[in-house]
């Protein structure tokens, strides 16, 4: 049997702005025959009255389903928050981490951190 070779991809940009009523999504993607997949990373947030932004991370029907104000599933919800480390198990798919900004009508969200997808293959 061939060792399992360990893969790390940065998901995001260490550094970006959300608009206010505005989210931005990044695509994770497991390819079939990943194990061990997990999103791991750490954000902070500044701007607005809170420092804060809501960090989801959903799939292609929750991202279709969330860009049409409808109900989604979530493999991660932060809720409001200004500092968050994550450390989700994901299976083989597609998924996008979600920064959502849609409750802040004149502020806009600087997020700096580091998400990375892990699997082996």
């Amino acid at each position: 049997m061939l060792p399992r070779v360990p893969v790390k991809i940065n998901v995001a940009p260490q550094a970006f702005v959300v608009s206010p009523n505005h989210w931005q999504w990044y695509p994770v993607i497991l390819p079939e025959g990943a194990i061990n997949g997990r999103l791991k990373g750490r954000f902070t947030v500044s701007g607005g009255m809170g420092n804060d932004i809501q960090c989801v991370v959903t799939d292609e029907d929750g991202l279709e389903n969330m860009k049409n104000h409808l109900a989604y599933r979530t493999y991660f919800n932060s809720g409001k928050v200004t500092v968050q480390t994550l450390d989700v198990r994901l299976s083989p798919g597609t998924y996008y981490v979600v920064f959502n900004n849609t409750f802040s009508l004149l502020s806009n969200k600087a997020v700096n951190g580091a998400l990375v997808v892990e699997y082996e293959k």
